[in-house]
C-alpha cells in the first residue's frame, strides 16, 4: 500500500481488454518512449523507504519482479518469478518452485538464495525503522524460510493461511549486490538504490543529476521481450509545464492528467486520454494524539463544515466520488447503505458547541473552555521541491477559509516529500494532514485503524483506536469466507463513519494522456507499467 478510480461499468471494462503477447504483435521491436512524473523517486531500492511513493513503484513494476501477482479484478494468482506453488493440506506452508534460466540484469543467475535473502532484508531493516513497516508486518506470519534447493524454497507459517500464495506478492533483489550483513556492495554498479538491479523486462540505464531515468528493454528477459526499445522518464515537478511538454511533444505520456486539462489534450489531435482504475482516497488525517482532535464531535465538525463536492467539482471537473469512508464503490464489500456527510455549517456550530468549544473572548477563534486552548492547528501537505500553485495548495486554502469561518485556525505548513513521511510516519508531529492513500490489488485497509499499527512506520500514524474495529479487522483477516469478510468490511464502514478519524474527500477518476503512435497500451492500476511489454510503436513512428 502506498501513500499512492473510475467506477462506470465501461471504463472498468478496460482492464480487461485482451493483452496481446509478442507472438500477437507483427509490429518491429523499437521507438522510444519518453513519460513524465511529478515527484522525484529518490531511492530505487523498494525497501530502503519507509513509505514509496507512486513514482517509484512505477519504476519497480519495470525493473523488479515477483513471485507471484494478484489480479484483483480477476480475482486471481498469477506466477511471476515462481512457476508453480504447492501449499500444505493444514494450510501451514507452501513450497514455491521458481523459473530456470531467468537472470538479473547483470548477468548473474536468479536463484532461491535470491527470494531468502530478499526475506531477511526486509525483516533485518525493520529493525531499524528503515523499510516499508507495512511490507515487514505483511510477512510477520512467516515462521521459516527453508531453502531446499537453487529453484525450490519453502515458507512455514505460524499459522494456518488463507489464500497463502497472494501474500508473497513483493519486489526480489538480488543478494549478490550485497554483503552477508545487508550492506550495499561498492563495485561498479553501485548500490541498488541509485543502480537497481532486478529480473525485470526493462533496465535501469541512467539516472541524471535532475533525477530523469533513462530505462533500456532487458533483451535476455525470460518472457516475452518488451516491444518499446527505450524508455525516459522526465522529473518534471509542475502539472502546466507537464502538460504543455506533453502537447509541444516532448513527452508520450502523462500517467495522470489533470481533470481540466482533458479537454485541452483530447483537442490536441495527437494524443488520447484513455480512464483507468487507481484505488486512491484523498483525505485530510486527525491525530488523535491532540487532545482535542481526539474527540469524535470535533472530527465530524470539521467534517461536516468541509464542501467536498466543490472541491471535486472545481479541481476534478467532478470526475471521481466524494467519499464517507476509505472503501471505493467499486470494491466489492463497499457499505451501500453509507452516504456522505452533506456540508452543514449549523451542524457544524452545533457539535462544536456541545464539545465545550466556543469563541469566549470574541476574537473569531474558539476555545476549549476547560483549557482556553485556542483551535489552532498545523495542516501539514506535500509539495514538490518547486513552488509552484497546485490543486492540493489551493484545497487547503478553500479548507482554511472554511475552517475559519467555524472559529478554527488553520496554520498551512507546505513540505517536500522526504520531510513530509517523516513528520507523519516517524516523529507523528502534526495535527492534521492531507493524505493520498494508495491502495495495491488487496486493497486492505486494516494496518490504517488497528490500534497495534501506531508504531513509527506504521501506517495508522493517527493513533486512531477502536477496540470494535481492532476485533472487526481480526476476524476479517481470518476468515476466508467472503460473506463474513463482507459483513466485517461493513460493520469497520459504519463505525469509522461514526468515528470520522480522518474526513474522507474524494476518490478522482485517473486519466492517461497517450501519444496516437503508442499502441496496445492497458494499465495495470496500481503499478501501471505492468504490461509495458506489450505495447508497441509501429515502425513508422520510431525514430
Amino acid at each position: 500500500m502506498q501513500i499512492k478510480t473510475i467506477f462506470p461499468i465501461l471504463l472498468l471494462s478496460l482492464l480487461y481488454m485482451p493483452v496481446l503477447t509478442a507472438q500477437d504483435i507483427s509490429q518491429r521491436y523499437g521507438g522510444d518512449l519518453n513519460y513524465a512524473e511529478n515527484i522525484e523517486p529518490h531511492t530505487l531500492n523498494p525497501y530502503e523507504r519507509v513509505k514509496p511513493t507512486d513514482v517509484t513503484d512505477h519504476l519497480y513494476a519495470m525493473f523488479y519482479e515477483r513471485l507471484v501477482r494478484y489480479d484483483f479484478y480477476k480475482n486471481k494468482t498469477f506466477a511471476v518469478l515462481a512457476q508453480s506453488w504447492e501449499v500444505s493440506s493444514d494450510n501451514k506452508s507452501i513450497i514455491f518452485y521458481l523459473r530456470k534460466n531467468v537472470r538479473w540484469h547483470d548477468g548473474m543467475l536468479f536463484t532461491a538464495h535470491d527470494i531468502k535473502f530478499t526475506y531477511d532484508y526486509i525483516k533485518a531493516r525493520a529493525q531499524h525503522r528503515s523499510v516499508n513497516t507495512y511490507k515487514s508486518k505483511s510477512l510477520g506470519f512467516i515462521d521459516e524460510v527453508i531453502f531446499v534447493d537453487d529453484y525450490t524454497i519453502q515458507f512455514t507459517f505460524t499459522e494456518s493461511q488463507t489464500d497463502a500464495a497472494n501474500q508473497f506478492d513483493f519486489w526480489i533483489i538480488p543478494r549478490h549486490r550485497f554483503t552477508s550483513q545487508f550492506l550495499p556492495k561498492t563495485d561498479k554498479s553501485g548500490r541498488l538504490s541509485v543502480f537497481p538491479i532486478g529480473t525485470g523486462p526493462y533496465c535501469f540505464f541512467k539516472q541524471t543529476l535532475d533525477k530523469n531515468i533513462s530505462i533500456k528493454v532487458n533483451k535476455n528477459y525470460w518472457g516475452d521481450k518488451g516491444h518499446i526499445e527505450r524508455i525516459r522518464m522526465w522529473h518534471v515537478p509542475d502539472q502546466t509545464t507537464m502538460i504543455n511538454r506533453l502537447l509541444m511533444g516532448g513527452v508520450k505520456l502523462i500517467l495522470e492528467t489533470p481533470p481540466r486539462e482533458l479537454a485541452r489534450v483530447h483537442n490536441s489531435g495527437d494524443y488520447k486520454t484513455q480512464a483507468y482504475d487507481s484505488f486512491r482516497i484523498h483525505a485530510l488525517a486527525y491525530n488523535n494524539r491532540n487532545p482535542i482532535l481526539k474527540n469524535k464531535l470535533v472530527r465530524q465538525a470539521m467534517t461536516f463544515a468541509t464542501n467536498r463536492p466543490r472541491l471535486l467539482k472545481e479541481w476534478y471537473a467532478d470526475k471521481g466520488e466524494v467519499l464517507f469512508g476509505p472503501v471505493v464503490d467499486a470494491h466489492p464489500y463497499f457499505n451501500d447503505n453509507l452516504t456522505p456527510r452533506p456540508n452543514n455549517l449549523n451542524e457544524t456550530r452545533r457539535l462544536l458547541d456541545a464539545a465545550n468549544l466556543k469563541d469566549n473572548d470574541g476574537d473569531g477563534i474558539r476555545e476549549d473552555v476547560s483549557s482556553q486552548k485556542a483551535l489552532t492547528f498545523e495542516l501539514v501537505y506535500p509539495v514538490s521541491s518547486v513552488a509552484t500553485e497546485t490543486a492540493t495548495q489551493s484545497i487547503i486554502e478553500s479548507y482554511a477559509t472554511w475552517m475559519k469561518e467555524i472559529g478554527i485556525k488553520i496554520i498551512q505548513r507546505p513540505m517536500v516529500m522526504d520531510k513530509y513521511l517523516d513528520r507523519l510516519f516517524k516523529a507523528h508531529e502534526f495535527d492534521i494532514a492531507f493524505i493520498e492513500w494508495t491502495f495495491d490489488s488487496s486493497y486492505d485497509i486494516t494496518s490504517l485503524f488497528h490500534s497495534k499499527e501506531t508504531e513509527p512506520g506504521d501506517d495508522n500514524f493517527i493513533n486512531y483506536s477502536n477496540i470494535r474495529v481492532d476485533q472487526l479487522i481480526t476476524e476479517y483477516s481470518s476468515s476466508a469466507d467472503k460473506e463474513v469478510r463482507r459483513a466485517c468490511m461493513n460493520s469497520i464502514q459504519e463505525v469509522l463513519y461514526e468515528d470520522c478519524p480522518y474526513t474522507f474527500l474524494y476518490n478522482v477518476d485517473n486519466y492517461a494522456s497517450i501519444h496516437f503512435s503508442i499502441n496496445n497500451a492497458v494499465i495495470d492500476p496500481y503499478y501501471f507499467f505492468t504490461f509495458l511489454p506489450q505495447w508497441y510503436i509501429p515502425e513508422e513512428f520510431q525514430f
